[in-house]
């Protein structure tokens, strides 16, 4: 039975009191017992000579069952054994500047966030994952609650894949004692889900009547990370035959998919590609991403195309989302909107957050009366659930004008507006910033309102810069600063808003005034 690309997967760890002798033999066992994605190997207390030594024993076998190799500590050694990956506990500009030097040929994790500021920090500096702890230094076999606690909303505000320490389960038992310990060399997992939205994030774009998604970009795939830590286990276990992975609940890994994740594209198609002419739908899938963004081929719409409608035509979700989009667009291939409705519904019956979204929009436009719109609150509703904050920010809408089947709630659109806020929607920003102000669905809290609104001005929305600007001249939320004021109107008229009260107040200024605004208008954020 093929794999599809949307599954659950594993991230080992290794742990800091591990012989390393025996530690690569470990590793190899644990790879052979479960579906696993990633292996990060912490350096804790070896010198960069014995840390190198260790990694050049296990990466390259890791690597050939298809598994990613982090390492966690002297980035050099990443780079002289060919990781696929460096974990970083650093601060947010050097995780930005490792991204930027990585620039997609490196994997770069982030870790060290201890509240929600230093996440949001961190995450700013776009890592592929955040790691909530520091390895080596969870002694207890328990997660510290913390670091549960921001993981878990991490995971529901943004869409970086997030990891933490796992909580001990007790897994079922099939066998004999010696089985039982010899599972447990995977410790209890933790599951956060993670989805990409971040292409339906616009900068100063409602909801209202658009698709989000496309062809040319980047696969959203909805996954669960799985994060296990290697346990100790003893020599006479260290004897016993591998670990069967039927017992785990797993497929045979997809090895396909495993060269697509480290960036080996071509490897990937190679791989993909006799088992989609055979008629396998996931590869069928992983085909049409390949040629639709142009990974180590030459971009071909037309290609991926045929590809998205084969694994649409065998039930992909996300394949029907994707061939949706293409069919109401009718640019690649004849126009067919009854279809392509057809087919986004079917992706979002099944799931698909991003077809949901779209399926509602679809609906309004076809039938935007209380009928329609009933109909499509359901579907923003189960796409706002998944975390998407388009839908997020249109069930804050629904429930602020009791429109559709929500209902006047003030209370629940301000919960929706923070959601949508939380993941980066600006206009959501905005709208949360004005409603803590006002004290509108709950209590007044002006300076976080005021924290809201700049955070959505500095992302260029004209009318938060605005909103900004006035706060400044009265004191609302942050101390009177005429010239903060002055070059917040400066920016929100350059990006086309007029306002007859901030017209004002800059004609009251001095011309030394006048001069500094435009020179702190004119300065980075």
């Amino acid at each position: 039975m093929p794999v599809p690309p949307d599954r659950c997967r594993i991230v080992l760890v290794s742990p800091p009191d591990a012989d390393p002798a025996a530690l690569p033999r470990r590793i190899a066992e644990a790879i052979s017992g479960g579906d696993v994605a990633s292996l990060i190997l912490p350096q804790y207390a070896m010198d960069e000579i014995a840390y190198q030594k260790l990694a050049e024993r296990i990466a390259p076998h890791a690597q050939a069952q298809g598994v990613a190799v982090i390492l966690a500590g002297d980035s050099r050694v990443a780079g002289r054994i060919g990781a696929d990956g460096v974990h970083l506990d650093a601060s947010p500009r050097e995780i930005a500047e490792a991204v930027e030097r990585a620039k997609g040929r490196l994997m770069v994790g982030a870790g060290g966030a201890k509240t929600r500021d230093d996440a949001l920090s961190l995450g700013e500096a776009r890592p592929d994952y955040l790691y909530f702890g520091k390895f080596g230094h969870d002694g207890k076999p328990e997660p510290h609650p913390r670091n549960l606690t921001l993981g878990r909303w991490w995971s529901e505000m943004v869409a970086i894949p997030a990891l933490s320490k796992p909580a001990p389960i007790s897994p079922p038992v099939e066998s004999g004692g010696r089985d039982r310990r010899r599972f447990r060399s995977l410790v209890g997992l933790r599951v956060f889900r993670f989805v990409d939205a971040g292409r339906s994030r616009r900068r100063g774009q409602s909801s209202s009547r658009r698709l989000i998604g496309g062809i040319g970009g980047v696969m959203i795939l909805r996954r669960l990370v799985l994060l296990a830590v290697l346990a100790a286990v003893t020599p006479a276990l260290a004897e016993s035959a591998p670990v069967d992975p039927k017992r785990f609940g797993l497929r045979t890994p997809d090895l396909a998919y495993g060269a697509y994740q480290r960036g080996l594209f071509i490897t990937a198609l190679n791989l993909a590609k006799p088992r989609a002419e055979a008629g396998d739908a996931a590869a069928q899938a992983l085909v049409a991403e390949i040629y639709g963004n142009g990974l180590g081929v030459k971009r071909d719409a037309a290609e991926a195309a045929k590809w998205y409608r084969a694994a649409a035509d065998q039930g992909v979700a996300e394949a029907q989302f994707r061939y949706a989009l293409i069919l109401l667009d009718g640019e690649i291939v004849a126009k067919d909107e009854k279809r392509g409705g057809e087919l986004m519904k079917a992706a979002a019956d099944a799931g698909n957050m991003l077809a949901a979204f779209n399926y509602a929009q679809l609906l309004l436009s076809r039938e935007p009366g209380p009928a329609g719109l009933a109909e499509a609150t359901k579907y923003y509703r189960s796409a706002a659930e998944a975390g998407l904050p388009d839908a997020q920010f249109a069930m804050a809408e629904l429930a602020a004008g009791g429109d559709g089947a929500v209902g006047a709630d003030e209370a629940k659109a301000r919960q929706w507006y923070e959601k949508a806020a939380r993941a980066g929607f600006d206009t959501a920003e905005l709208m949360l910033g004005v409603w803590l102000i006002e004290g509108r669905g709950g209590p007044v809290d002006r300076k976080a309102g005021f924290a809201w609104l700049l955070r959505a001005a500095r992302q260029g929305n004209a009318v938060a810069q605005a909103r900004v600007a006035k706060l400044y001249m009265a004191g609302i939320g942050v101390e009177p600063d005429t010239l903060s004021a002055a070059a917040w109107t400066i920016r929100a008229r350059r990006a086309g808003l007029k306002d007859a009260d901030l017209a004002d107040f800059m004609d009251g200024l001095t011309d030394d005034e006048t001069k500094k605004a435009l020179a702190k208008a004119d300065a980075p954020l």
